[in-house]
């Protein structure tokens, strides 16, 4: 009886430890990743805050932009013209040197009254009267100064109206699409341009439930295109990146999750569109051993493939 309870407990032992085992390697095999889809870091379509037509188209397709950089305007003339007129008034300070001549004025006569009023040359009323000329002299230079503080907020409201019907690229990438010409009509949020950054892809899988517990961020990854029906040389290029994403949701039906890694699209040579093989390396981060950028081939990886 007691050898049955000790063999019986070391064929436990031994089972334990060969699914221990099992669980080991699979935390370390490469898993791939088969139809991955390509798509551009960042794709921003610049639409129109306000209804007009448009007035300048300053690039063209294929044109590279920086951030900031301003790609068309809506008809602007007439909040042109205001602007000259908000600058002419906020710049002119005629009035505010007008109001403290005549403050200066003022307080010259005031004095003078004091000295005759003490002399009694002068009644005090008339005194009592040139202090209320100074005091209004004063007031006019404030009001003056505000009436000019105005002219310059106007002036800046103008300018954000301006700026209001410009379309601004809002980071540096390539003009992909122009959907209007000068002189068409824009509607409110429709897109008139379409920049996307080119330089840095995300990479969309779907990875089995299997090795769900087995990917973090910041593992690596490589990548090269797979394009049906066709042998072309990109397809032999390696793309390296990391993990950046993966879901904690499981699809109750293809029990995969989404997995995202982003990589450098090295000359330009990835396009968004293209589906993609993605090797994930659980056992190494992406910042401890990147792949060679010219490796022809992917290697042979041991894990399950997810078609």
């Amino acid at each position: 009886m007691v050898r049955q309870t000790l063999l019986l407990g070391l064929l436990l032992a031994s089972s334990f430890l060969a699914r221990a085992a099992d669980v080991s390697s699979a935390a370390h095999e490469v898993i791939v990743l088969r139809h991955c889809q390509l798509e551009y870091e960042r794709s921003s379509r610049l639409g129109a805050t306000q209804a007009g037509v448009l007035q300048d188209r300053l690039v063209r397709e294929g044109d590279a932009v920086k951030a900031g950089q301003v790609l068309g305007r809506l008809q602007d003339q007439a909040l042109r013209a205001d602007l000259e007129l908000r600058k002419a008034e906020a710049e002119n300070d005629t009035v505010v040197r007008l109001a403290e001549a005549k403050a200066g004025y003022a307080e010259e006569k005031l004095k003078t009254s004091g000295t005759l009023t003490r002399g009694q040359v002068l009644e005090g009323e008339t005194l009592r009267l040139h202090k209320l000329q100074a005091i209004s002299a004063a007031l006019a230079i404030e009001e003056a100064k505000h009436r000019r503080h105005l002219a310059q907020l106007e002036c800046r409201h103008t300018q954000a109206l301006l700026r209001e019907r410009e379309f601004v690229s809002p980071h540096d990438g390539v003009v992909v699409a122009v959907y209007k010409a000068p002189g068409e009509s824009v509607s409110l949020n429709e897109p008139v341009f379409r920049v996307v950054k080119v330089d840095r892809l995300r990479v969309i899988g779907y990875l089995d439930v299997v090795h769900a517990w087995n990917v973090r961020v910041g593992q690596m990854v490589r990548v090269s295109p797979e394009i049906g029906g066709a042998k072309l040389p990109i397809e032999q290029e390696v793309f390296t990146g990391q993990i950046v994403f993966v879901d904690t949701e499981v699809h109750e039906k293809t029990q995969t999750c989404k997995v995202i890694a982003e990589v450098e699209n090295r000359a330009g040579l990835l396009r968004a569109g293209l589906e993609a093989r993605m090797e994930i390396h659980p056992q190494v981060a992406a910042k401890a051993a990147p792949a060679p950028a010219n490796s022809p081939a992917l290697g042979r990886p041991t894990g399950r493939s997810t078609d």
